[in-house]
């Protein structure tokens, strides 16, 4: 093989390695936000059936569902804990999957 078949042979394969670790990275992202959408979907599914039934029980309802729940400097904490998680939780994955590539 010439020296420049096997360079362009090496950068061929540097791109295709480069593309499908970028794909991966991308489709991770993705799902992680379907599951977030998911989780908060079915919040508000299980608020508006707890409200249901609370109109059916005929009980007081607080003003907001949400009054109660938390103050913004715990939710900011909250989210700050969450977001560290999911980095985490990437760092591993890629890690993971750099240790295992796909052949």
């Amino acid at each position: 093989m010439s020296e420049t078949a096997d360079r362009a042979y090496r950068i061929g394969r540097a791109l295709a390695e480069t593309l499908l670790d970028v794909g991966r990275a991308q489709v991770t992202d993705l799902l992680a936000l379907l599951g977030q959408c998911q989780a908060e979907q079915q919040a508000r599914l299980r608020d508006l059936t707890e409200t249901v039934l609370r109109r059916a029980e005929g009980e007081p309802q607080p003003d907001s569902p949400r009054d109660s729940e938390l103050d913004p400097a715990e939710l900011q904490t909250l989210l700050d804990d969450l977001r560290a998680e999911i980095a985490a939780v990437r760092d591993r994955l890629r890690h993971y999957q750099a240790a295992h590539p796909r052949t």
